[in-house]
């Protein structure tokens, strides 16, 4: 009951509250006992919010006074019966108007992690959640939905601890990886009982196009559903930690949201779980959504969890600076080619030859000018022509020093590049620039990310 709740989306732990649209119809009433209970596991207030109709009147103004204090008795009533049979912190909100636009403008303006709402309504007020209009709410606020169409399983789930079957859309992307990782979070509140369904429709199959047809009689597909199962495993384990899990991995001629919700179906599952780009206008030609048809379709409760919601727990550098290092040889100068593959949207590349020195080169030390602009006259040659339209500026410059591997990690340093690129072996004549060895020190000894490009690449 104290523990403190995180979506998973982030490191940082910040105060939130649940949002829980009503228009004190009977599923709305179980709506709100679910999102009071999932409130108070979850240590946070729960904002019951109302959405009374505009009223346009040609009487007297006390009529609109009047509508205002019925909603207003209405949602307090509403509140004081969730303090009293859930020990919640209940905040009221009345709003006047369309009651998707105040929960959509409300989960922009305040700090909303979660929205729980009925899926029907009644009356002349209360016709707002009827039809699509929980669907519209959940395809549109940037944060995680929670439908209830069922509220028995989740009841029990958070009143007496029993575990929660939840069945989670998988089609490795992004997407999923937000699902799952708000999985991750509901069994932090109560144990969870979870499955994840990866659901297939190769353009190329005999059966395309009906709903009713499976592959499951066919050799390849037999093959192709145990390594895609072995691979939906491995994602899902991951991203959960721990939490155990069961793949499934189905196939289907007709559309993949009727066989995810009729898996659902034959497994009993309390909660759906899917993830969604929340596609609007033109972007909805794309195709199908499978979130919009599991939400459409799906007799169960459903969790929607928007690409929006989603901030992964690693941040990505860019790379704009790369030191390559080369010992003239054919694997030293190869690791150029792959800098400007990574540097394919502009950059800077740090072209850098270190000549090693033994014991007795005392002699080249006090002529190290001269050897110097030799050998930055070689590298300059190698800088390819045609690739000057790449927006990539290239700098040379060759050193002789006795630590290579030193002498690379300090003009990493001192230029502060983004990547260091070398090749893992290689040598010029006499001189040994750039050896495995070498590349084991640099790994070793700089703070700055190393690519070894091995001798197979050049």
């Amino acid at each position: 009951m104290n523990q403190r709740w995180e979506w998973c989306y982030s490191r940082e732990v910040i105060a939130m509250h649940v949002l829980c649209p009503t228009d004190f119809s009977e599923s709305a009433q179980r709506a709100a006992e679910v999102a009071a209970l999932l409130a108070a596991r979850m240590n946070m207030p729960l904002k019951l919010q109302h959405s009374a109709p505009d009223a346009v009147v040609s009487v007297e103004m006390p009529v609109i006074s009047q509508i205002e204090e019925r909603a207003k008795a209405a949602l307090e009533e509403e509140a004081s019966r969730l303090r009293a049979a859930y020990g919640v912190e209940v905040e009221t909100d009345l709003h006047f108007g369309r009651a998707v636009d105040d929960v959509v403008h409300g989960t922009h303006r305040e700090n909303t992690r979660l929205v729980v709402l009925g899926s029907a309504g009644r009356g002349f007020a209360g016709r707002w959640l009827t039809g699509n209009v929980a669907e519209r709410v959940a395809e549109t606020v940037p944060v995680p939905t929670l439908v209830v169409r069922q509220p028995a399983p989740l009841l029990k789930w958070l009143q007496e601890g029993d575990a929660l079957k939840v069945l989670c859309g998988v089609d490795f992307s992004i997407t999923a990886d937000a699902a799952l990782l708000a999985i991750k979070s509901l069994a932090k509140v109560a144990p969870c009982e979870v499955d994840a369904a990866f659901i297939e429709w190769p353009h190329d199959w005999p059966w395309q196009g009906s709903e009713e047809a499976t592959p499951e009689g066919d050799a390849e597909w037999r093959e192709t559903k145990e390594s895609h199962q072995r691979d939906l495993w491995e994602r899902v384990s991951g991203l959960l930690d721990g939490i155990p899990v069961r793949a499934h991995v189905r196939g289907t001629g007709g559309r993949l949201d009727y066989e995810f919700v009729r898996l659902a179906e034959e497994m009993s599952s309390g909660l759906l779980v899917v993830g969604a780009h929340q596609w609007h206008g033109l972007q909805r030609l794309r195709g199908p959504s499978f979130s919009r048809g599991v939400l459409a379709q799906a007799a169960r409760n459903v969790l929607c969890v928007p690409l929006a919601s989603y901030t992964p727990e690693f941040s990505v550098s860019p790379v704009r600076s790369v030191l390559v290092a080369t010992d003239f040889s054919n694997n030293g100068n190869g690791a150029l080619r792959v800098a400007y593959g990574i540097l394919e949207n502009g950059g800077s590349i740090h072209l850098f030859h270190v000549a090693s020195l033994g014991k007795g080169d005392a002699a080249i030390l006090e002529n190290g000018g001269l050897h110097s602009q030799v050998e930055e006259a070689r590298l300059q040659a190698l800088v390819p022509k045609e690739l000057a339209s790449r927006r990539v500026k290239v700098d040379v410059k060759a050193v002789h020093r006795r630590d290579v591997a030193g002498a690379i990690c300090e003009e990493a340093e001192r230029r502060r590049v983004d990547l260091i690129c070398m090749g893992t072996r290689g040598h010029s004549g006499v001189v040994s620039a750039v050896l495995g060895s070498v590349a084991q020190a640099v790994l070793a000894h700089t703070r700055i990310p190393v690519l070894a490009v091995p001798t197979r690449e050049a």
